[in-house]
């Protein structure tokens, strides 16, 4: 999803954007990422056309033990590029990672929800390019070989 590229724009569409609810302030530091600031203060015309979640479809293939699904290209939060999301069902090196080939600007947690499935997976900062989380993923947090709908988030 994008906000609009100009006014008007609202805290309803904000919240969307970064999977918050309302009430939400434009202090939030998940808002503060979207506008591509640091810091405060944060205006609306700093959040037109910003990009802050990803809903897609992606077909995972398997991966030596695991399911990678490439989601590459596809900018996200403050500049950030895309590269992949791995789940490795391994019970001990098991896990998932989500990849960037540019850093996003948000170094905070990132919720992946598998919305085929009803699944979710809650990603902590690795390095500025990798989230991961370790093993005991629920069954579903991404299928080989056919159509998964994923939305990926900022999480507090």
């Amino acid at each position: 999803m994008t906000l609009p590229a100009a006014l008007p724009l609202s805290m309803s569409q904000i919240a969307t954007e970064v999977g918050a609810t309302l009430p939400l302030s434009l202090l939030d530091p998940r808002v503060i990422a979207l506008a591509v600031k640091s810091a405060g203060p944060v205006s609306f015309s700093d959040l037109l056309g910003q990009i802050g979640r990803y809903d897609g479809t992606v077909t995972p293939t398997s991966n030596g033990g695991g399911v990678y699904a490439p989601i590459s290209g596809i900018p996200w939060l403050g500049g950030g590029v895309f590269a992949q999301f791995n789940v490795n069902y391994s019970s001990q090196t098991g896990g998932a990672s989500l990849s960037f080939s540019t850093a996003p600007l948000w170094g905070g947690n990132i919720t992946v929800i598998n919305n085929t499935y009803s699944v979710s997976v809650v990603l902590t900062p690795y390095n500025s390019v990798t989230w991961n989380c370790g093993p005991g993923l629920p069954g579903g947090t991404l299928s080989s070989g056919v159509p998964n709908s994923l939305t990926i988030i900022p999480s507090l």
